[in-house]
């Protein structure tokens, strides 16, 4: 009876690790060059929509994170806290010297994604919400 239940705890932390991916559990996401649209809307102080936007990012089992690399370039934002839960990617970001922080998420599904990041600036009591949708258009340059 013991070892049975030493065996269904050791079970339970190694399901809990990957869940958590930390034992090499991974999403169903096709690695390459993904075209991320995003579509922006401002709330608070600046109330409005934003022109949608597209990127291509090149994204991998290793940067699951889609991004504006030049905006987080610019605002020395760094991404924190990334998890992943089966197919889906969750993350907290930084921005200082913007004053703004944020979450995101993603679920992938093979060569598609959906996901939002919402980012706030406190100062301003402005918040951004942006809602994403990625397709993988080919192979890494």
């Amino acid at each position: 009876m013991k070892n049975t239940a030493i065996g269904v705890l050791a079970v339970c932390f190694f399901l809990a690790l990957s869940a958590q991916g930390l034992c090499g559990s991974k999403p169903d996401m096709e690695p390459g060059l993904w075209e991320i649209t995003s579509q922006t809307k401002m709330e608070g102080g600046f109330a409005m929509s934003m022109p949608a936007t597209t990127v291509t990012q090149c994204l991998t089992q290793e940067d699951y994170v889609p991004s504006n690399k030049e905006m987080a370039d610019s605002g020395g934002c760094r991404f924190k806290n990334i998890e992943v839960d089966g197919d889906t990617v969750t993350w907290s970001m930084e921005c200082p010297e913007e004053g703004m922080q944020g979450k995101g998420s993603v679920v992938y599904s093979g060569d598609t994604f959906e996901g939002t990041m919402v980012m706030e600036m406190e100062e301003e009591q402005m918040k951004m919400i942006s809602s994403m949708k990625g397709k993988r258009v080919g192979d890494c340059p």
